[in-house]
Order: C-alpha cells, then sequence, then structure tokens
C-alpha cells in the first residue's frame, strides 16, 4: 500500500492559492487584501499545520471590502472547480504507474473535510485511491495497517536507490539495480526484499519526522522535497525531488 499526502505532493497549492486571490479581482479586491487576511482566517495562525476555511475567509474580507459573503464564496468555488488544472504535471503518469502495478493507493490528507473532499473531487484523482482520508490532526495520529512480514526466501539485501535519490547520509553511487515486480504479494527487489508494505509520500518534514518517531522502520516513508530544503531527516527517510523519481525506486 502507498499513501500520497494531497496539497503540495499532489495538488499544487501555491497556485491554487494565487487563482483564489485573482478570483477576487473582478469585484475590486486586489490580491493582497486576500493574502492579508488569509492567516487570519486560519483558527491556530500561519503553522505548518494550516486548516484553512474558505467560509470564515470570505466573512474577514467581507469586512474589509463590504462585498457580499456569497459573491466572494462563489468566487472562491469557481477556483476549486477547476483543481484538476492545478494538479502538478506529474501526477497523474505517477498514480497511473502505480495503479498497473497493482498498488492499493491511499490519499490522506490533513485540512477541514468539506474543503479538502472539495479540491479532491475537482482534482479528478479521487478514482485512483480506494481510501481518502482526510483529518484536522496530524498524520502520526492516524494508524496505518502493519506491513506483512517477508517469507525468509524474501529477505534479500536492499537495492540502493538511483543516483540522486539516496537516502540521508548514503553519498556512495549505486550499483547497476535490477527492477523487481511490486504489487500485492509479490516480492520487489527495490522494496527491500519486503512484500508491498506501507509507503508513505509528503512533502512536509513535520510530518514525516513525527511519524517516523511513532512508525520507526515499519513505515517506508519518502519525504518530497521540492523547495530543497536544507533539513535533514532520519537516515531510513528517502528524499526526493521530483514525484516521478518514485517510478525508478518501486
Amino acid at each position: 500500500m502507498i499513501a500520497f499526502d494531497f496539497d503540495r505532493t499532489l495538488f499544487d497549492t501555491e497556485r491554487f492559492k494565487i487563482a483564489l486571490a485573482n478570483s477576487l479581482k473582478k469585484y475590486g479586491i486586489p490580491p493582497k487584501i486576500w493574502r492579508q487576511t488569509y492567516k487570519s482566517s486560519i483558527p491556530s495562525g500561519l503553522t505548518r499545520y494550516q486548516i484553512y476555511q474558505p467560509e470564515k475567509h470570505a466573512r474577514i474580507i467581507q469586512k474589509l471590502t463590504k462585498i457580499n459573503v456569497k459573491k466572494i464564496l462563489d468566487a472562491f468555488h469557481k477556483v476549486i472547480k477547476q483543481s484538476s488544472k492545478l494538479i502538478y504535471k506529474e501526477t497523474l503518469p505517477v498514480l497511473k504507474y502505480f495503479q498497473n502495478k497493482n498498488f492499493t493507493l491511499h490519499l490522506v490528507s490533513f485540512g477541514a473535510k468539506k474543503h479538502q473532499m472539495e479540491k479532491i473531487k475537482n482534482s479528478g484523482i479521487a478514482k485512483f485511491f480506494s481510501k481518502i482520508i482526510i483529518s484536522n490532526k496530524p498524520k502520526a495520529s492516524i494508524k496505518f495497517p502493519s506491513p506483512p512480514h517477508p517469507s525468509p526466501s524474501a529477505r534479500r539485501p536492499t537495492t540502493p536507490l538511483p543516483s540522486g535519490d539516496l537516502p540521508q547520509g548514503d553519498t556512495s553511487p549505486p550499483p547497476p539495480r535490477r527492477r523487481g515486480r511490486v504489487g500485492r504479494g509479490r516480492v520487489s527487489p527495490a522494496c527491500g526484499g519486503a512484500r508491498e508494505g506501507v509507503i508513505l509520500v509528503d512533502d512536509n518534514i513535520l510530518e514525516i519526522e513525527n511519524l517516523y518517531k511513532k512508525y520507526g522502520n515499519k513505515i517506508k516513508l519518502v519525504w518530497l522535497n521540492r523547495e530543497n530544503e536544507p533539513t535533514h531527516p532520519p537516515k531510513s527517510v528517502m528524499v526526493i525531488k521530483n514525484l516521478k523519481s518514485l517510478l525508478n525506486i518501486f
């Protein structure tokens, strides 16, 4: 089973914010008003755990501009309905790849349930996932299934990752890699010889670190470091800069 985060992993949240801000121009509201009021629309302030609520944001903007809340929300919803244009270009190829490999796909997203589900449904990728979990709590509070124990014949040395996506602390060049078949009940050298198990891909290093503290190596954690942050996660965490790197790993 492989679980994906949604925002900034599969969905370009920064472009989404820009589109929301620009959607109010027709009412004479400049994008800077949207940006200035964004922080106050989040209950806990601007933190790594952000629960954005469009309804609350619209009410705040209405107080400043006197524009009807319904008009503001209608503008927001028009942007949300076009969420399929805001997924990363590599999202669909990656999801199709894992679907064709018979992986079980889960989507695990943080945020307000109504707003997140609206984005996910309109993004057009909900069909890939057998389970969608939306929580307003950190992912470490979610119970993930335990990976099955590999059979004795499946215990093989872990195959190194391709150059450019090495685990933290490993700087040696990898030897030629054998591709293994990955799927339900299949053994894959690329997964360290274990059966499919549980893999989680997330862009938020705080989520990754908290999940590692709870599960250790029981879950294969993959940090999608799009912004090339200098943070160093635990050594067993895989670090990639683009989703397509997953296609060379699993």
